[in-house]
């Protein structure tokens, strides 16, 4: 089995069971460990048989227990997600929480916070007409009677 093919079978295991920014995480810290110890001198296929079956090392990440059992979820989410967090040089510090827009309560913000941002914009306009049109509307009037009779000369 190849590097590749190694990838793609721990991805095709993993798809079905955890958001593609998990997968990722996985997917990257499999292929850096792959590189780093092909570049220290090891055969790629000592180093995959070293690793040994996709399907196992996903059925592990799936298995394995979170720190923190409340928050639910896996073992391998917390670990890809530091690790994709480290290396786009993104680091968002100790026990910051990372919020996606992928799940139904996301969603459901995102559609708030467009709410919430049109509210504030229809309040601006109509707080700024109702200040003008009290002084804009008689001016208004005046100058079309000025020019009515303007006209009428």
């Amino acid at each position: 089995m190849m590097r590749g093919e190694f990838l793609d079978k721990l991805k095709e295991a993993l798809s079905n069971e955890m958001d593609s920014y998990t997968i990722q995480g996985h997917l990257n810290y499999y292929r850096d460990y792959i590189n780093d110890e092909v570049s220290a001198g090891r055969s790629e296929k000592e180093v995959l048989d070293e690793l040994g079956d996709p399907w196992v090392i996903a059925r592990s990440l799936l298995e394995a227990p979170v720190q923190g059992a409340e928050r639910g979820g896996y073992a391998g989410e917390e670990i890809a997600g530091d690790y994709c967090a480290n290396k786009n040089s993104d680091y968002r510090g100790e026990g910051a929480k990372v919020f996606r827009l992928n799940g139904f309560w996301g969603k459901a913000a995102l559609i708030l916070c467009a709410a919430g941002i049109l509210f504030l914009i229809f309040a601006v306009i109509s707080g700024i007409i109702s200040l003008v049109a009290p002084i804009a509307v008689p001016i208004i009037v005046v100058m079309l009677i000025m020019k009515f009779f303007k006209n009428r000369r």
